[in-house]
């Protein structure tokens, strides 16, 4: 009895890790927030100390705003394969890029939204990135 107890607690346990990927990058940024990253203090490329709701300690990791302050202030959530490699080769980034391939095709929707690729980041430094690959210069 006590066994197949365990066996079904273990079982339902597991069973959210077997659900469906999210279905937008506006869920996949939710469930990265409150499931995966919810316990991540520090940013991605910059290793600045950061709260969701109070965004990046700036002045800790004396981090400068080159350009759009306001952006700088907030945590976004960054691809680190940016979503113009992944998407410049369908046919609705042709037609119409992001905006268009977001509204149109199933599996542009499915790789902006992989969580293993979102990661937290300084929202100036995401603008600053642009399509730019990850690595050093």
């Amino acid at each position: 009895m006590r066994l197949s107890l365990i066996i079904a607690l273990l079982f339902t346990s597991a069973v959210p890790a077997l659900s469906a990927p999210p279905s937008s990058f506006s869920a996949a940024k939710r469930i990265a927030e409150a499931e995966i990253y919810f316990d991540q203090e520090v940013t991605f490329y910059c290793g600045c100390e950061f709260t969701f709701n109070g965004g990046p300690d700036l002045a800790g990791c004396r981090y400068q705003t080159r350009k759009q302050p306001e952006r700088a202030q907030r945590i976004e959530w960054e691809h680190v394969v940016p979503a113009y490699d992944f998407g410049r080769a369908l046919q609705c980034w042709q037609d119409g890029g992001r905006d268009h391939c977001r509204a149109t095709d199933a599996t542009f929707r499915s790789a902006e939204a992989d969580l293993l690729n979102l990661v937290p980041a300084i929202g100036g430094v995401n603008g600053d990135r642009l399509n730019m690959r990850y690595g050093m210069e």
